[in-house]
C-alpha cells in the first residue's frame, strides 16, 4: 500500500530578536551546529558588529545587499535522458534561492583564512555586497552553465 501524498509544512522562521529580521535568523540557523544556537547567535551578531566597525553602515543593509548580489535565478538539475546525463537549468522559487545564497556565503566563508568564523563571515558579507565575493562567483558560474545548457531543454 502506497504511502498518502501529505503536502508538508514549511517551518515558520520567527525573526531575530535585536535586529527583527528573518535573515538573520536564517543565518543563524545555517550556522547552528549540534543545536548550539545561542554560540551560532554570538557568531553572528560578532560579525555584523565587525561589519559595522569596518563599513560604518548599517549591517543588516550590506547582509541584505550581499544576499541579493548572491540570490540566483535558477538552478542546474542532472536529468537522465536516453542514456546520456543532462545538465538542465531550472528556474527556482524565492525561497530556494535565499537558501542557496545563504549556504554559498557560509560555505565560502569557511574556505578563508581567518581565525574566527565571525571574521571571516563579516569579511565574506562585505565582499558579496562589492560584488567581489566566492559566492558571487559561484553564482556567476551556475548563470553561465545554465546559459549554455538551455539549447539541451530543446533537443529533450
Amino acid at each position: 500500500m502506497s504511502r498518502s501524498k501529505k503536502k508538508i509544512k514549511k517551518r515558520i522562521i520567527n525573526p531575530d530578536l535585536k535586529y527583527k529580521s528573518k535573515l538573520i535568523q536564517m543565518f543563524v540557523q545555517r550556522i547552528m551546529k549540534k543545536g548550539k544556537k545561542q554560540l551560532a547567535y554570538k557568531i553572528v551578531l560578532n560579525s555584523l558588529l565587525e561589519i559595522k566597525n569596518k563599513t560604518e553602515q548599517d549591517p543588516i543593509a550590506i547582509v541584505e545587499q550581499a544576499l541579493r548580489h548572491t540570490l540566483p535565478s535558477v538552478e542546474i538539475r542532472s536529468r537522465r535522458f536516453a542514456g546520456s546525463v543532462y545538465s538542465i537549468p531550472v528556474e527556482i522559487n524565492l525561497e530556494r534561492s535565499t537558501s542557496l545564497a545563504i549556504r554559498w556565503i557560509i560555505s565560502s566563508c569557511k574556505m578563508r583564512s581567518s581565525k574566527k568564523i565571525s571574521d571571516q563571515l563579516a569579511n565574506e558579507l562585505i565582499d558579496n555586497s562589492n560584488k567581489l565575493g566566492n559566492a558571487v562567483r559561484k553564482k556567476e558560474e551556475i548563470s553561465k552553465i545554465a546559459s549554455r545548457n538551455t539549447r539541451t531543454i530543446k533537443n529533450i
